[in-house]
């Protein structure tokens, strides 16, 4: 084909449809390489206790159930699988788009130095993926408002 610059009819990172068959008309297309969508890692801190992780599980089961694209739960400490494997066991899918989202109250110290301590480091291996944190639960409205409903929906009742 006029103006490729390779035998393969790419030119510049897009492939030229050529004619195939015996007619002039067909053109084959390249297949299409699609990449998986956003995953999303919901990261929390871990415990000892193997119970205190199962409304989290529910939580996961929940998002899964709801986005396309893979859905992880990972733990900065007590816990399996760490924030490092899970990132780096979605790169390895072929996530090149990744959201954490912080399942704690406030930014402290986990939030504010461990959590982008480990993402900065898997940045750095991995400069090719983009990683977007989000703040944590207890900075969304809504979450605010549910809590303050649930409170005041577990009040005595009052006769």
């Amino acid at each position: 084909m006029p103006g490729t610059d390779d035998s393969d009819g790419r030119q510049g990172g897009i492939t030229a449809l050529r004619p195939f068959g015996h007619s002039p008309g067909l053109v084959k297309v390249a297949p299409m390489t699609t990449l998986p969508p956003t995953a999303i890692v919901l990261f929390a801190h871990g415990s000892r206790d193997p119970a205190w992780r199962l409304p989290l599980d529910a939580i996961l089961a929940r998002v899964q159930s709801q986005h396309a694209g893979p859905c992880r739960l990972a733990f900065l400490e007590l816990m399996q699988p760490s924030l490092a494997d899970t990132l780096a066991d979605l790169t390895a899918l072929g996530c090149r788009h990744i959201a954490i989202k912080p399942l704690f109250w406030a930014a402290g110290k986990h939030v504010n130095r461990d959590l982008v301590d480990i993402v900065a480091a898997f940045a750095q291996r991995h400069p090719e993926v983009r990683i977007d944190v989000g703040a944590p639960f207890g900075d969304s409205p809504q979450m605010r408002q549910a809590i303050a409903d649930w409170a005041l929906g577990t009040k005595p009742v009052q006769t």
